[in-house]
Parts: structure tokens; C-alpha cells; sequence
């Protein structure tokens, strides 16, 4: 498994001149695609799912959504605001096909968001993206029926840390100044899973490939060495926020 992923990683790197870093992440994605999304345990034979994909919610290009749910006869949707993962560097919505599903099994109508990923969307552009899709969620609730007041956010990976940075953004509006956005939007719980809560100690440590400083280069045009003279240093080290957080009383699991 591990060869097929090197043969693939470098296979990406030579015919798209992709870094080292987005070539590992995307290959993940497209070797593990079919056993996430197409085997017989993920398959939901006889469901009927109302799909909607490519929805835009910001004149950006990566800026599309997919929405899950199973029709009802009555009452509002909790929501699910789906963020993936993939090492900040890719990562697509379209390889969270049965994820989306089943929670749309569960009663949820969900929204599976894509957003700028880096090295062409510095952060914080890729936050911000993300409460954009947030407030799409709020401006869309009369058309879909949602519950604004039972939204649940889950991502994966760097998702999971968008997710983390996503509730300390919409509770803060400090923070909704410093990046330039603005919601008044909250969550009632979070699921999160394999997350990166403190970007500078897990990239600023030494890693294969030098993994590290090229996702961190990627990430923000930053070097270990200026660390700590970064503007948005706070918001990449989301494991401070959570105290905050949990002083909301918004439910965290981490998977």
C-alpha cells in the first residue's frame, strides 16, 4: 500500500510540477477513494438521497458545496457542516461521498465544503472561505429547513482544525475583525477527527521529506525560524482556543 502511494505521490509531483507535500495528500485521497466510498459496507442501497453538488457560496472557483439530506415530512434538519482534510494542501468534498451520506442517514442535512487549500490560498484565506460557507448555511436555512440553532461541525485532519479554528472564529469577533469576516453564526457540538490542533509544533518539528517547512512554506510563506513574529500565530495554535470553546459548552468529540 505505501509503495503504491510513493509510486502515485511521484508519479503527481513530475507531470504537474506539484510539491512534494500536495502530491502525498492527493495521492491519499485517490488510493483510498474507492475503499471509503464504493465498498459494500459504504454503499447505502435503497436510500433515496437528495444530492445537490457544485453549489457556489463565493466568487472563487474552489468555493463549491455539496448538500446531503433524506426527505421528511415534517420538522427543521439539524445540520452538518463538513470540512475535509488533507494536509492543507488538498484534500476534495468529493472523497467524503459515503461519510456524507451516512450522516445524512442519521437525520442531518449536511454540507460538504470545499475551500481555497494551499500554497494558491495563503491562509487565512482558506478560514475565511470557510465561515463564507457558514453564512450560506444561515442564508439558505428558509429554502432547505434547517435548524440554525443545532449545527454540528466535523472535518477530518486539517479539517478537523479548520473546524476548531471555524467555532473559535464565529465566538470571537476579535478574530472575525482580524481576518476580515463576519458571522453570527454558532455551533451546538463538534466531531473531530485525527486533528492538528497546533500547526507550529507539529510542522515545526523535523519530518521526512522535510515535510514540515514546505506544508508551513505552503501554508503561510513562512519559515520555522519567524514563527513567532507571525500576524496570525494565534489562530495556528487552535489548542489554546480550546478552553474558550468548551467554556460554550459546545460538545467536542474527537474521534
Amino acid at each position: 500500500m505505501f509503495a503504491n502511494i510513493e509510486i502515485v505521490c511521484y508519479t503527481i509531483c513530475e507531470v504537474t510540477n506539484m510539491s512534494i507535500a500536495t502530491s502525498l495528500f492527493k495521492a491519499i485521497d485517490v488510493i483510498f477513494d474507492s475503499p471509503q466510498n464504493k465498498s459494500r459496507k459504504n454503499v447505502y442501497k435503497g436510500v433515496d438521497f437528495v444530492v445537490e453538488k457544485d453549489i457556489p457560496y463565493f466568487d472563487n472557483d474552489a468555493c463549491r458545496l455539496d448538500t446531503y439530506h433524506i426527505e421528511k415530512a415534517d420538522g427543521k434538519y439539524p445540520v452538518m457542516f463538513y470540512i475535509p482534510g488533507g494536509g492543507f494542501v488538498a484534500g476534495d468534498k468529493h472523497h467524503r461521498r459515503a461519510l456524507s451520506e451516512w450522516y445524512a442517514m442519521q437525520g442531518f442535512f449536511v454540507v460538504n465544503v470545499n475551500y481555497g487549500v494551499c500554497p494558491a490560498h495563503k491562509f487565512p484565506a482558506p478560514l475565511q472561505h470557510l465561515v463564507y460557507a457558514l453564512n450560506w448555511v444561515g442564508e439558505n436555512a428558509d429554502k432547505y429547513n434547517l435548524d440554525l440553532d443545532r449545527i454540528v461541525i466535523s472535518g477530518d485532519s486539517a479539517g478537523a482544525y479548520y473546524s476548531t479554528a471555524v467555532i473559535s472564529v464565529a465566538n470571537n469577533k476579535a478574530l472575525q475583525e482580524k481576518i476580515g469576516v463576519a458571522t453570527d453564526l454558532k455551533f451546538k457540538g463538534a466531531w473531530l477527527n485525527c486533528g492538528i490542533y497546533d500547526i507550529i509544533t507539529a510542522l515545526g518539528g523535523k519530518l521526512p521529506l522535510n515535510m514540515g517547512a514546505v506544508i508551513l512554506d505552503d501554508f503561510a510563506s513562512i519559515e520555522v525560524k519567524d514563527i513567532e513574529s507571525y500576524e496570525y500565530l494565534d489562530l495556528c495554535t487552535v489548542v489554546n482556543l480550546v478552553d474558550d470553546i468548551q467554556r460554550l459548552r459546545i460538545n467536542i468529540f474527537e474521534i
